[in-house]
């Protein structure tokens, strides 16, 4: 191999050609002259706003786990390296270039008749008329190489000749009508290819997607064309030699694809570079070079390279961790809020803040201060916090807080909701007893507490109870008596009530016998006016029950049968009720009715080794079920079968 520099004199590119001499002494011709370029320009590198932004308090958070930037070359950035302090350990960022800073190097051109043109015997290559294709290139460039890709529907495809010629008139001929006569051609020519036409049997399918079998020309286009002008008209030649039919197919589409080696210059590219082992990482201190290559320093030895770029930040994705201590649950107006606790942090705590919803949709944001643990130094690792305020729980009514914390690095936790209630100045509370689970018939007691937490006495305050009709008063308790109206509302007299006292009101009350509120929840509310206020109590109820209950066995009790196979179990009825005549309770064993009285409430029933189910209904007349209870009960024995092995023994006759 022989090369030969020059120099254009007037644009003083460095040039160079290449000729090769055999072993026989045999020397080749001058290739065209290669223009070099000299890039000695190192890229330019730097980050982006985003991880300016991040890096700004030498924090990264969970959610900063990464880095990005720019890259700028004279030429082409070709890579950014990240590495570990040392330079011994580095890996690649990502890198996207910017295809609007690169020049163009592919020009595609396509030739696509409105309808097939028909190929026969008219076309001969020899006296007939030549189908000429033409492909217009506007763009002014250097041909670098040269494809063709050719679809066209054929029955014999040895006979077809195509030749391209470029706008200089220099002609390569693209397919020789010599070979198998195999139908169809769907082909792009390009010199990589390996193969040739000549001897394919297989027919081509012209079908999308189109010009996907790639075949050598048979003259090297790269060579004829290679270093032209591509400016001007391309034309695409078609004939049919020695056709054996008038008509051999139809021409369908063409394509042209010219590529030059025009360089890039001032390319751009975004990079960016994903950290890695960040997770469940406190405050962990990493230090990072990074530097830029260009398309000359990434495959050479040693290349244009950036000064390195050195990032020391702190990585922290923990976020602090709160322990949670008290708070007051219900406060009075003008009582505090209470809230305590403890937070940690491996990297340091920034801020703590309670935020919440208020009562009708308002809002609750405030700072909770930090008192740092003295122990731990002069850091902000670790903090007792209490929160006190009461201008912000002025409102009556529910709220719903939570405590949020944030370390240095931006990472949040959050606890709660914490449910706290501001009870109003003026209010009423009222309260069942029993509260749960009521017989029918039973007495239940109300208990209504009237509150003036005001600096100013109230004159008259009137307080009424509407009654559901499952309930019927019958006495009172403490305070003075009160008058049920027609309506079944309670009222009793108007009294004053001074600065912060209250008063208490109650009375007795029967629950229906009416065995269509079994399982009814019965709750209602009281009510109170004074001279500028008004307001209610929230609901007081209570569940009534089945009217009959088993209270002997209890439910999951275990007994033993004596005599290894059943026990009679007792069983106790309990009812508040008087028995309809001709109502009756049963007694059922896994469903299955066992006993029916209308005269005794206790029974003994037989069961067997197991696990059974005892059941009681009481029905009416109307043989109706009014109310059911249920128990479960093992019956278990003493002892247990065992089996033992049965042995044979050989041998002979005794």
């Amino acid at each position: 191999m022989q090369c030969g520099c020059g120099n254009e004199r007037r644009q003083r590119r460095p040039l160079q050609a290449a000729r090769a001499t055999d072993r026989l002494g045999q020397i080749s011709a001058w290739t065209r002259w290669l223009t070099l370029t000299v890039d000695t320009q190192p890229v330019t590198l730097t980050v982006d706003a985003a991880t300016l932004a991040a890096l700004s308090d030498g924090w990264l958070s969970a959610g900063e786990t990464s880095l990005s930037g720019q890259v700028v070359d004279n030429r082409l950035p070709g890579e950014v390296r990240v590495c570990q302090p040392g330079g011994e350990t580095c890996n690649r960022a990502e890198l996207a270039l910017d295809a609007q800073s690169l020049p163009q190097t592919v020009f595609v051109y396509n030739d696509v008749p409105a309808t097939p043109i028909p190929i026969g015997s008219a076309n001969a290559c020899e006296g007939g008329v030549l189908i000429e294709r033409t492909f217009v290139v506007s763009d002014s460039f250097s041909v670098a190489s040269v494809e063709v890709g050719f679809n066209a529907d054929l029955v014999y495809r040895n006979t077809l000749l195509a030749a391209l010629t470029s706008p200089s008139g220099r002609q390569a001929i693209l397919h020789y009508p010599l070979g198998y006569p195999g139908r169809n051609l769907d082909v792009t020519w390009d010199n990589a290819a390996w193969n040739i036409l000549f001897n394919e049997k297989s027919p081509h399918n012209t079908a999308a997607p189109y010009y996907e079998n790639v075949r050598r020309p048979d003259q090297d286009v790269n060579l004829l064309f290679g270093g032209e002008n591509a400016q001007g008209t391309w034309r695409l030649t078609l004939c049919d030699h020695h056709s054996l039919t008038a008509d051999n197919g139809f021409y369908n589409h063409s394509r042209l694809t010219l590529t030059t080696d025009r360089l890039p210059e001032n390319t751009r590219a975004s990079w960016r570079y994903s950290l890695s082992n960040v997770g469940n990482q406190d405050g962990v201190t990493r230090t990072l070079a990074l530097y830029g290559l260009d398309s000359v320093g990434r495959t050479a030895s040693a290349g244009n390279r950036s000064a390195p770029l050195s990032l020391t930040f702190q990585v922290d994705t923990v976020p602090p961790v709160i322990t949670y201590v008290t708070h007051t649950a219900v406060l009075r107006p003008g009582d505090p809020l209470l809230i305590a606790g403890t937070v940690s942090d491996g990297g340091g705590v920034r801020v703590m803040q309670l935020s919440g919803l208020a009562p009708g949709q308002g809002a609750v944001a405030d700072v909770i201060p930090l008192e740092y643990d003295p122990a731990i130094g002069a850091g902000r690792n670790r903090a007792t916090w209490a929160y006190t305020a009461t201008h912000q729980l002025t409102q009556p009514g529910d709220y719903a807080l939570w405590i949020e914390a944030v370390d240095e690095a931006g990472n949040r936790s959050r606890f709660g909701p914490l449910a706290v209630e501001v009870l109003a100045p003026r209010r009423i509370s009222k309260a069942v007893t029993p509260a749960q689970n009521v017989l029918p018939g039973s007495i239940v007691t109300y208990t209504l507490t009237m509150y003036n937490d005001h600096p100013e006495a109230l004159a008259t305050t009137i307080i009424t109870d509407p009654l559901p009709a499952a309930i019927t008063p019958l006495a009172t308790v403490q305070g003075p008596d009160f008058t049920l109206s027609p309506a079944r509302v309670l009222t009793w007299p108007s009294f004053p009530l001074a600065a912060y006292d209250s008063t208490v009101l109650q009375f007795t009350a029967r629950v229906t016998t009416n065995l269509a509120y079994l399982g009814v929840s019965v709750g209602n509310t009281a009510y109170f006016s004074t001279e500028d206020v008004s307001g209610a109590s929230k609901e007081a109820s209570f569940r009534i029950i089945s009217a009959i209950h088993i209270l002997s066995p209890q439910a999951n009790q275990r007994f033993t049968a004596t005599n290894g196979v059943s026990v009679t179990v007792p069983v106790a009825i309990a009812t508040p009720l008087t028995l309809p005549d001709e109502g009756y309770w049963q007694l059922a064993v896994d469903g299955r009715a066992v006993i029916s009285s209308v005269l005794t409430t206790t029974a003994t029933i037989p069961l067997g080794v197991g696990t059974r189910v005892i059941s009681a209904t009481l029905y009416t007349p109307e043989h109706q079920v009014l109310g059911a209870d249920a128990v479960s009960v093992e019956v278990i024995s003493p002892w247990r079968r065992v089996y033992l092995p049965l042995v044979l023994r050989g041998g002979g006759a005794p």
